[in-house]
């Protein structure tokens, strides 16, 4: 057990503390701004309130890594990590910097700080203004095109809600080209920015070697991660030096395979361990895990992986294996969440990627969203709904004049299009050929 000066305790604990526009609550555990709840990691939780509670002291590293690692031995770094995510939370609310770095010695929480006591507190309890995540679910799809999109993309929210909760998720989310998939997850990556996640995209690209890829020797097949060294490139632009380091660890090594500017950014980083070519994969698979996992642990974290349908045999298994950590080790708490697309109508099927789909399929970690154009059906019951086909104009080109039905038989077609019919010599409704 590390053996530090104790920070002093007050007389009578408060129940939160409010300092700027802020709220912390104490025994809700959560930050409030306003009415808004601002969700934060438990170890970043337990950093500012270390923080707020000793505001005006300085508050060591060390005094931080047992207030929020008790019981564990921990890197260093991770403080300089937890630091960063808590000042970039408050940089998104256009709050000054509230975390004054003094040298040498720790941290300093420069705001006033009012502590609010359990008798003084008049108004509802802080906690009771943030309703439980069950209760504010949006309702599941009911059926309309306009309903599926719309519980596809509550049902990634809640994936958001889970990551915040320390449950880590992998969702795959497939349909043809055109159909919607990016438009959804850009939607998702912009709640979880606003959200106070990090968001990194990897891209897999048409017949295109990565940069990271590896040959083991003459002949033998590239392990082509093409996605995931985006990714990497993405933490050393949006993550400052001293924490994207932190993150990296005893993982630097063999991750500078994959991205070989870290040797450039990090010249300290040791040689990288000579292991047979049987191991290699797997050693490197473990080092993107480990370095996934310290990067998670101080700050939320979104990636969206785009077009799998390219992606090469060595980028499918690294996401299997991460995705296989997600479910065998619940316990780490990793707040993660995991958006990967692709194309189910390419006329030359990606081996890999059945492969892939297969095994994800039987991870009880993994989720899968496949998006489907409206059935001919599906728009009579719109059309009935919204009265216009112009209220729904991406579901494209509307219908001709003889195509649709008569007005009076719309409310009928919504409640079973199946059994109306058609002109004659006119194709059911059910029938008709997609447009």
């Amino acid at each position: 057990m590390r053996s530090v000066k104790e920070l002093p305790v007050p007389s009578a604990i408060p129940v939160g503390y409010e300092f700027g526009p802020f709220y912390l609550d104490r025994e809700g555990g959560i930050l409030l701004s306003g009415r808004d709840v601002v969700r934060l990691p438990r170890k970043a939780f337990l950093a500012l309130l270390l923080l707020v509670e000793n505001n005006g002291t300085v508050v060591s590293r060390e005094q931080i890594l047992n207030g929020v690692w008790p019981d564990k031995s921990v890197e260093d770094g991770n403080v300089s990590l937890l630091v960063w995510s808590l000042r970039r939370l408050f940089a998104r609310r256009s709050y000054l910097d509230p975390i004054e770095t003094i040298s040498r010695r720790g941290y300093l929480f420069r705001p006033e700080v009012r502590p609010r006591l359990r008798e003084s507190v008049e108004s509802p309890s802080p906690r009771a203004l943030s309703a439980p995540a069950t209760s504010h679910q949006p309702p599941r799809p009911s059926g309309s095109p306009t309903d599926e999109r719309s519980g596809d993309r509550a049902e990634l929210s809640l994936k958001l809600d889970d990551a915040l909760a320390g449950k880590g998720s992998l969702t795959l989310i497939g349909g043809e080209a055109g159909i919607g998939k990016t438009r959804l997850v850009n939607e998702v990556l912009e709640e979880a920015r606003q959200r106070g996640f990090t968001a990194l995209i990897g891209h897999s690209h048409r017949d295109e070697e990565s940069p990271g890829s590896l040959r083991q020797s003459p002949g033998e097949a590239s392990l082509d991660n093409t996605p995931f060294v985006e990714i990497l490139e993405a933490c050393a632009r949006l993550v400052p030096r001293a924490p994207f380091l932190a993150a990296l660890g005893d993982s630097a090594a063999e991750l500078a395979h994959l991205m070989p500017a870290l040797r450039r950014m990090f010249p300290d980083i040791p040689p990288a361990i000579a292991l047979p070519a049987h191991q290699q994969q797997r050693y490197l698979f473990n080092a993107y895990r480990s370095f996934m996992d310290r990067l998670c642990q101080v700050h939320p974290i979104v990636v969206l992986l785009e077009d799998l349908h390219w992606a090469g045999e060595s980028s499918l298994l690294l996401l299997r294996f991460l995705a296989l950590g997600l479910e065998v080790a619940p316990q780490l708490k990793l707040p993660l969440a995991i958006l990967a697309t692709y194309r189910d109508d390419e006329p030359q099927p990606n081996p890999h990627l059945d492969a892939a789909l297969e095994s994800l399929g039987r991870n009880g970690g993994v989720s899968r969203i496949v998006m489907q154009r409206p059935s001919p059906s599906d728009l009579y019951n719109l059309f009935s709904a919204v009265g216009d086909y112009r209220a729904a104009p991406e579901l494209g080109e509307p219908p001709s004049p003889e195509e649709m039905p008569p007005p009076d038989q719309r409310s009928i077609l919504a409640s079973d299009p199946e059994t109306i019919s058609s002109p004659p010599g006119e194709p059911s409704a059910a029938g008709r050929a997609r447009p």
